[in-house]
């Protein structure tokens, strides 16, 4: 006896699986859109049904699950029973499947509610601490300037008293030797100058960097035009309007409106300044740099293949009933996992 019942609810659930799927077209094509009357009267019987088709079958709670309910669009006896309340067996399985199916599309555009909500408040934070992060750095960095002036002068007030107490000195190599120390106090002053901006001070440490490169003979002309390359690349990276975007999240923010387009978007500016930074690289080989361009061309290509994806008519219901869906949505989810 607990033999056939199995093979009867696995012969139900093949059925229902293929029945359920195939109802939705064929009711698409030749029924109306229900109601909310019908979706109310709906309500009203279906628990009686699936009661009445536990007790058939032996009182086993799976029974009720709607894979197994959609088997019994055939079934004679539950047709007769839904017969009795009124119903016809296409009308009532029409209704059946797309509200099933409407609850799977309700659940499905929830969680991605959820999922986009988590998303927004992760880059809110990231962008919170990139802020205090770069808050962080800049008090640093006037510190460190500080603390550099401080040692400079040391330094400089140190080689002044040798230069004025050196006795071997003529007056004009002491004068020449007092001046040099002039300009570089003078250099110094100008680098850390409170009414100075902070991109004046950086741009003086690129120069002072670059005739560094540039004077120094143990480099090759080939590696001196690649550092400097690679200098050039860092200064347009870190742009005043990039710089910007970096701290206030820039291109980066998400708001709640925000589409699939624009964030391909952003990603695709997002991998375009990485390459960039990778081609501007002397110190990967280029046999590397060639494969990560690569890497980042594939992420790139299969990040649109997945937001081009049309999946506007999977699952589709229409508009009036997705509507009533949403309506009903909390009361049709308790009747459906009713034991």
């Amino acid at each position: 006896m607990l033999g056939k019942m199995v093979k009867r609810g696995v012969l139900a659930m093949v059925l229902g699986v293929s029945v359920s799927l195939s109802t939705v077209v064929l009711a698409q094509e030749g029924e109306k859109p229900f109601s909310a009357d019908e979706i109310q009267r709906f309500m009203a019987d279906y628990p009686a049904m699936i009661q009445w088709n536990r007790k058939k079958q032996g009182d086993q709670a799976w029974q009720n699950h709607p894979w197994m309910i959609a088997g019994l669009r055939y079934n004679k006896e539950f047709v007769e029973q839904l017969a009795a309340k009124g119903w016809k067996s296409d009308r009532f399985f029409y209704i059946f499947n797309h509200l099933n199916q409407g609850l799977m599309i309700r659940k499905t555009q929830q969680q991605e509610l959820e999922s986009r909500k988590r998303m927004q408040e992760q880059m809110k934070r990231l962008q919170a601490e990139s802020r205090a992060r770069a808050a962080s750095n800049q008090e640093e960095m006037a510190a460190a300037a500080q603390q550099r002036v401080a040692s400079m002068t040391e330094q400089l007030d140190a080689e002044e008293r040798r230069i004025r107490q050196n006795p071997y000195m003529n007056p004009m190599q002491r004068r020449q030797a007092l001046d040099l120390l002039q300009q570089q106090r003078q250099f110094m002053k100008q680098s850390v100058n409170p009414g100075s901006s902070m991109q004046d001070w950086q741009e003086q440490m690129r120069q002072s960097q670059k005739q560094a490169i540039l004077r120094n003979p143990y480099i090759s002309a080939a590696q001196k035009y690649w550092m400097i390359r690679q200098m050039q690349a860092n200064k347009v990276t870190a742009t005043p309007s990039n710089k910007a975007a970096m701290m206030h999240g820039g291109e980066h923010h998400m708001g709640p409106g925000m589409d699939r387009e624009s964030m391909f978007k952003q990603q695709k500016a997002w991998v375009a300044r990485q390459k960039a930074a990778v081609a501007n690289n002397p110190f990967i080989p280029p046999q590397q740099r060639e494969l990560m361009k690569r890497n980042m061309d594939q992420y790139l290509q299969k990040m649109e293949e997945g937001m081009r994806a049309d999946h506007s008519e999977a699952g589709s219901l229409p508009k009036v009933e997705m509507e009533l869906v949403e309506r009903y949505g909390d009361q049709l989810m308790k009747i459906f996992q009713q034991p």
